[in-house]
């Protein structure tokens, strides 16, 4: 389910009408989300010991409350990238039992995750494929159900967490170059998820770089030279993530309405799913990163000419 985004205000991304099940919380934490989770602060509250309990309490879970991006990466299996202690584990009893009711101990690796919080975020699905160990052995890339279950699911099983994820972020690249229908895939390995966070290259004007004319984005998002599109983007790309500027709001569009038509027929084919909502959002890459530019523009990182972002393109 998408949320359509006016031009004119970020503010709009809020309906006046809130549909059923819109996960508001997770959709405001895609703003603010980062990597380290609670900021660490050399000042020091003296009088803090002396608060009533239910205060401490109470500024606890405030401070816990931050949402952090949680990455996965696949070797031979998958594992959390970061398995850092939040701080507030090791502060002293009282936040360490504030901590310990609202994260889990991930599994592969041991990460602490708010799986009603956190973002996880991926950036490839080949735990999908054939030969990872939750396939039924079809080849098909798309089963349609006869009967209205998952009895013709074509996997079998899923990654440990998958099932208590609730927020999720991806690259547009890597759905598109799903070796099956990224809709079936997040439906199977995330049943419970409430919200889909695609994110996109942000750092230039897509329809301006591309000469995409009456919005046909599928140049873009077709293989580049035989070879997955952006693929050094999306391995190197990092969160915070931000709302897609308006020089690239109708490639957000774009992605809304494929996504909206792909998801409410896994709607239809599955009685029993739910369909998450959805939306758009930019990432970056970090500071001083380099890499070979393979997609991000027509002609690659030599030769043709590119096309410069400046303050107004960015802004509108």
């Amino acid at each position: 389910m998408s949320l359509s985004t006016d031009l004119d205000s970020v503010e709009s991304e809020i309906p006046l009408t809130k549909p059923k099940g819109y996960p508001e919380t997770l959709i405001n934490n895609t703003r603010i989300a980062s990597y380290r989770g609670e900021q660490p602060d050399a000042r020091t509250f003296m009088p803090f010991p002396r608060l009533p309990p239910e205060i401490r309490v109470r500024i606890w879970q405030h401070a816990i409350s931050v949402p952090r991006i949680v990455e996965v990466k696949f070797n031979k299996d998958w594992h959390y990238r970061s398995t850092e202690l939040p701080a507030l584990l090791l502060c002293n009893k009282e936040s360490r039992q504030e901590c310990l009711m609202a994260y889990s101990i991930g599994s592969n690796g041991g990460a602490w995750i708010r799986f009603d919080w956190d973002i996880l975020y991926l950036k490839q699905l080949d735990f999908s494929k054939d030969g990872k160990g939750f396939t039924t052995g079809s080849s098909i890339l798309w089963s349609d159900p006869s009967d209205g279950d998952e009895d013709s699911d074509i996997w079998i099983g899923r990654p440990r967490d998958f099932e208590k994820v609730q927020a999720l972020a991806i690259n547009r690249e890597v759905l598109t170059q799903s070796t099956n229908d990224y809709e079936c895939v997040i439906r199977h390995f995330f049943p419970r998820l409430e919200l889909l966070i695609v994110l996109v290259d942000d750092g230039i004007t897509i329809n301006a770089a591309w000469k995409i004319q009456n919005d046909k984005f599928e140049v873009y998002e077709d293989d580049w030279r035989e070879s997955f599109p952006r693929w050094d983007f999306t391995r190197s790309s990092t969160g915070p993530f931000s709302t897609v500027s308006p020089a690239n709001m109708r490639y957000e569009k774009y992605i809304e309405a494929e996504m909206e038509k792909r998801f409410k027929k896994e709607e239809r084919n599955y009685e029993d799913y739910t369909v998450p909502f959805f939306c758009v959002r930019g990432c970056w890459l970090p500071p001083g990163i380099k890499i070979p530019e393979c997609g991000r523009w027509p002609d690659g990182w030599t030769g043709g000419a590119r096309v410069k972002l400046d303050a107004q393109q960015l802004t509108g």
